[in-house]
């Protein structure tokens, strides 16, 4: 065969390469856009009073006898130092992209602070937008805040939000948990106990491990 006949046909499958790797692109992108349109088709279902009602009454099962060993830290902090967790159940938040924030009662009794993990639940993977954690005293000051690209989270580890240590001790503090700019849902996992068989007031409290400047883990919250 001459060169240019090669040439020739060497462009041909190169061509026809490209072209299968654009078909490709595009069914995966078609894929993706499908997804997102349904997640949030969901989102917004759960949103409307009466789903939320029917939530409610048909409470989600605990997911903590079935968490991963790369979260064992934020579960065994939580029963550790968080206080009773009976009648409580581990499961995700509402979506960050609609209601914004949640907020958390943690008790902050050492100090050196410096890091905060968080486990997150994600519908379809987000291109874009921001996940924030801000540390809280109790009368509202914002002591520490941390920044994540919501497209760095992953459902296989932890987040992970680090700031300078926080020299004090903050026995009634927040964590507050919000999000800027999410194109597709994205939760936190939570405990939650709902009082009076689903009717009652819904108790929250944070699933999330506290790291501290001059030692492991350890925390309440």
């Amino acid at each position: 065969m001459a060169a240019d006949d090669r040439l020739s046909r060497l462009s041909e499958c190169l061509a026809e390469a490209e072209s299968r790797a654009d078909v490709a692109q595009a069914a995966g992108a078609a894929v993706r856009e499908r997804a997102q349109h349904l997640a949030l088709r969901a989102e917004a279902q759960e949103g409307r009073r009466v789903h939320r009602l029917l939530g409610r009454l048909r409470p989600s099962a605990d997911l903590s006898p079935a968490i991963a060993p790369a979260f064992r830290q934020l579960l065994d902090d939580s029963r550790l130092f968080g206080g009773d967790l009976r009648g409580y159940a581990l499961v995700p938040s509402e979506s960050l992209r609609r209601v914004g924030s949640l907020s958390y009662a943690i008790a902050i009794d050492r100090a050196g602070l410096t890091e905060i993990w968080l486990a997150v639940a994600i519908d379809v993977a987000p291109t874009a937008g921001t996940l924030a954690v801000e540390v809280l005293a109790h009368g509202g000051q914002v002591l520490r805040r941390a920044e994540s690209l919501a497209a760095s989270a992953s459902e296989s580890a932890p987040l992970r939000f680090a700031f300078p240590p926080l020299p004090e001790v903050h026995r009634r503090a927040r964590l507050r948990v919000t999000a800027d700019g999410l194109d597709a849902p994205l939760r936190v996992f939570e405990w939650q106990r709902l009082e009076l068989g689903g009717l009652g007031r819904r108790r929250v409290r944070a699933f999330c491990a506290l790291e501290f400047a001059d030692a492991g883990l350890a925390g309440r919250s």
